[in-house]
């Protein structure tokens, strides 16, 4: 599960700003290979104002194959041109959340995608339900926090499930099928998207929930692919996320506090701190006053145990966020709101942007956990700082949408000759390194790269990265199995942000 976590990460920046593509075909060919499909000129802008030539697709796709004849939705994608002469097979961007614009990814990674360009043509899939693809499964006028919404578990897991209801019933209304909206239909979309290409065969580019998406195609099609980089790894049974894990990460963090000369005098346990803090909030939840974006009204939200205990999960795999813990914790112990504040009113940003929930709840319950899992999960818990609450809202939302969960073959492990390239950080809690030691088991052809103190979305920054992703793709050996982010420095009390 990463919906709930990194699509709003994403709306921090420039979420489902359509971008790219160029099509090496003629659109005559193309349109013999897929369904209904369109060309048309586009121009992708990156984040540094460069215009790059480019076009625009779209097909339709059955919205379940198992019906074939039935509802159809349409697909669309954009494609940069490889500056080779002779270029290799495409590279598809399988975004994360779910929920996360391939096209936005395209932009958020160019200093990566373009550097490939010369290997051959990178082409952004918006999933379906995303992005520019058609429908557009966003929700509007999700609610924001009612002054007792996160005093409890019970009280924002009410809110939650009454905010989000108008829009489930809204859906349905007009004929939506959630049922359509998992990860197995997704894995078919990318199959036809290869054909919509013309391409014999395809490379694919999975982060965080792209991986999970990912290592489901080369399941059901693996035939049709070339090489895989996998970023961020979220295996068949990884949805629903290990405390464990998470507790394994805080002992990390902790560790790096005590290493800080600063912090260390301030904070010199950084594990009691943490149980001191949820102690407080548990017998008296905390008030802070945030913005609601729509009305520019504020309002007083009691922030409790629970409601904490889910903003440090969510925040638990990227650095940028972790750097904050010392601070946040701190000053709620003495009494200062200001970084709560600010926590708090970045959960209520992200639930209430029009981002596409109607997909993100459905294709996280499909992928759903073994029974063996959620046992796991409820025996690790209460040894654990932050508990059940690393999972919230799933899977009690799940009913709210009425979407089947895909059953334990789906969550088998994969097994695969594929060339793949694993790539993980150290300090990315919700998709940990020993999520690729397991999922490796069954790839007879794999190569790991571990980056060293990188979070979720710091694998990338590394300069030896790059190398390694060219090198994997080019067939040659690898340089490195290893790389090294930048220490984590933790921000001052005085950033509040």
């Amino acid at each position: 599960m990463q919906g709930f976590i990194k699509i709003s990460r994403r709306l921090r920046r420039v979420i489902f700003l359509p971008v790219l593509i160029t099509l090496s075909f003629t659109m005559a060919q193309s349109q013999q290979q897929a369904e209904g499909l369109k060309i048309e000129p586009y121009t992708f802008k990156t984040f540094d104002k460069r215009e790059i030539p480019a076009e625009l697709g779209r097909f339709t796709v059955p919205a379940k194959r198992s019906n074939p004849n039935g509802k159809k939705i349409e697909l669309a994608f954009v494609r940069l041109k490889s500056s080779s002469q002779n270029p290799g097979p495409p590279l598809v961007i399988l975004a994360g959340g779910p929920g996360s614009s391939g096209i936005t990814d395209a932009k958020v990674f160019y200093y990566i995608f373009g550097a490939l360009l010369e290997m051959g043509d990178v082409v952004a899939l918006e999933q379906r339900g995303v992005g520019m693809s058609r429908p557009y499964m966003g929700c509007k006028g999700i609610r924001p926090f009612a002054p007792d919404a996160l005093v409890s578990r019970e009280n924002m897991l009410r809110h939650i499930r009454e905010a989000f209801r108008p829009c489930a019933e809204e859906f349905r209304a007009q004929g939506t099928d959630f049922t359509a909206y998992n990860t197995s239909e997704s894995a078919d979309d990318v199959e036809d998207l290869r054909k919509a290409l013309g391409a014999q065969k395809i490379n694919l580019w999975g982060f965080s929930y792209g991986t999970h998406l990912g290592l489901a195609i080369i399941r059901k099609h693996p035939q049709s692919i070339n090489r895989a980089i996998l970023a961020g790894v979220e295996g068949m049974d990884d949805t629903r996320k290990l405390p464990n894990n998470i507790q394994s990460h805080l002992k990390d963090v902790h560790r790096l506090v005590k290493q800080d000369p600063e912090w260390n005098k301030l904070v010199p346990d950084f594990l009691g701190l943490m149980k001191k803090v949820f102690d407080q909030l548990d017998k008296q939840p905390m008030t802070v006053e945030v913005l609601n974006r729509q009305t520019k009204e504020k309002t007083k939200v009691a922030v409790g145990k629970f409601a904490l205990q889910v903003m440090i999960g969510i925040d638990a795999g990227d650095s940028k966020d972790v750097a904050k813990f010392p601070a946040l914790f701190y000053s709620i112990s003495k009494g200062d709101t200001g970084f709560l504040t600010a926590e708090t009113q970045g959960l209520q940003d992200r639930l209430t942007s029009f981002a596409p929930w109607a997909m993100i709840f459905p294709m996280d319950c499909a992928s759903g956990a073994t029974k063996a899992r959620d046992s796991r999960i409820k025996r690790e818990a209460p040894g654990t700082l932050l508990g059940e609450a690393i999972n919230f809202p799933w899977p009690d939302i799940c009913d709210l949408w009425g979407s089947p969960d895909l059953g334990d073959t789906y969550r088998a492990p994969v097994r695969s000759n594929v060339p793949t390239l694993f790539i993980a950080g150290t300090l990315d809690a919700r998709t940990p390194v020993s999520n690729v030691q397991a999922i490796r088991k069954g790839f007879s052809n794999s190569f790991t790269l571990i980056v060293e103190g990188a979070g979720h979305e710091d694998v990338f920054n590394p300069p030896t990265t790059l190398q390694v992703i060219k090198e994997f793709l080019a067939g040659k050996p690898l340089s490195a199995t290893k790389a090294t982010h930048p220490p984590l420095k933790f921000v001052p009390l005085s950033d509040k942000r």
